[in-house]
């Protein structure tokens, strides 16, 4: 009778405590502060740091409510700004929420060959929250969320050796590559995915957009063909 008396009051004290946690859980959701813009530019060694990932991890600190982790992530251009956002409800929105972050910044060397693994080209500090150096202060304020980076040191891997094509291969990589000129109409530099399956004889073009961007560049594009068209 005991033990039965003694698993009604854990498993009631277990039920009253997670209804509580959830409870504070959804109040907290309800007092979550807006999303609030956050933009930067990053500099390594000096020169903008272009296409680089940077993401960011908020740093723990005591509260009455349980937290409610929405960290942001970012892109940067070819002149090494980027704006965080945050996927919050189900989307992907702009900003992040004001608080303390720790910030970690991954860019690669651009591939040689379709085959080999991204090397890491920023310095291997900066690419684990355990290691970065780099934070930020997000205020409520949007004008006051802007800030600039910069990083220092050994790229964490060194560039992949390009293997050479046969005079084969450079023929066919030369008819596709006259392909991408003749479809890039706007002559920006890159073909949108619609204009690069308009390419006849070369498979999964969509895959050839590593970077997600809705469009495929040259480099993409030289890449991909040396995949599917070269088994390079």
């Amino acid at each position: 009778m005991l033990l039965v008396v003694s698993a009604l009051f854990v498993s009631s004290g277990a039920v009253v405590f997670f209804g509580v946690y959830d409870g504070l859980k959804l109040l907290a959701t309800w007092l979550q502060p807006p999303l609030v813009p956050f933009s930067g530019q990053i500099f390594y060694e000096g020169q903008p740091l272009a296409h680089a990932t940077v993401s960011t991890e908020l740093v723990p600190s005591w509260s009455l409510f349980p937290k409610i982790q929405f960290d942001g992530s970012g892109y940067t251009d070819r002149d090494g700004r980027f704006q965080l956002e945050t996927q919050h409800q189900g989307r992907l929105q702009e900003g992040i929420f004001p608080g303390e972050y720790r910030v970690k910044v991954v860019a690669f060397h651009p591939q040689t060959s379709a085959t080999g693994a991204p090397r890491i080209r920023t310095p291997s500090q900066y690419s684990q929250f355990t290691t970065t150096t780099l934070t930020i202060h997000v205020s409520s304020q949007a004008d006051q969320n802007r800030q600039q980076f910069f990083l220092t040191g050994e790229p964490a891997e060194t560039p992949e050796t390009e293997k050479k094509l046969d005079e084969a291969q450079q023929r066919t990589l030369t008819v596709f590559l006259g392909m991408f000129d003749r479809g890039d109409r706007d002559g920006d530099g890159a073909l949108t995915l619609e204009e690069a399956k308009s390419i006849k004889n070369l498979a999964s073009i969509e895959e050839a957009d590593s970077n997600g961007n809705g469009s495929i560049d040259r480099q993409e594009f030289e890449l991909h063909v040396k995949k599917y068209a070269l088994g390079y």
